[in-house]
């Protein structure tokens, strides 16, 4: 966290005033610096265990959609000469129905159960809703990412069969 004037206020407490020009203000940092700020202040192991669980989410679902857009190219691509090969289109939707959407559904009731239990001072509680946020934001885009692919590439492809 940085003071208005510029001064960085992380050896500070949060109720201390900046040496500097003696306000209590803060800039808002960067997402980034905020999630990093966050993640030294907060003290619940629990809340950084969902954090490296959503982190995990949302790359499995950003490795499945890289997944389903290599599928589509291969397919796609001139030269291919058909048959079954097709049938792999059916594995993101798999994975992501399969893997991904109970491993969120367990990351969701975690966190919702670190959000009643991380009521301990004000300084860790704002720090671990810092990091729900985050963690929020990337269990919602490792879902969305993957579904929106998914449904793009179906869309796609029945409309391509159709006009053949």
């Amino acid at each position: 966290m940085y003071c208005r004037c510029g001064y960085d206020r992380t050896s500070l407490q949060m109720d201390q005033c900046c040496p500097e020009c003696g306000q209590l203000e803060y800039k808002a940092p960067k997402f980034l610096k905020r999630f990093a700020w966050a993640w030294r202040l907060s003290l619940n192991r629990w809340s950084k265990a969902t954090c490296v669980l959503s982190m995990t989410l949302l790359t499995l679902g950003i490795a499945n959609a890289v997944f389903l857009i290599s599928l589509l190219v291969y397919l796609l691509a001139p030269g291919f000469q058909g048959g079954t090969a097709g049938m792999a289109l059916l594995f993101p939707p798999m994975i992501w129905g399969g893997v991904q959407i109970p491993a969120t559904v367990m990351g969701v009731v975690i966190l919702i159960l670190v959000n009643e239990l991380s009521r301990t001072n004000s300084r860790t509680c704002a720090a671990t809703k810092t990091l729900q946020k985050f963690n929020y934001w990337c269990v919602t885009m490792g879902l969305c990412i993957p579904l929106v692919l998914i449904g793009g590439t179906f869309i796609y492809v029945f409309i391509r069969s159709n006009m053949q």
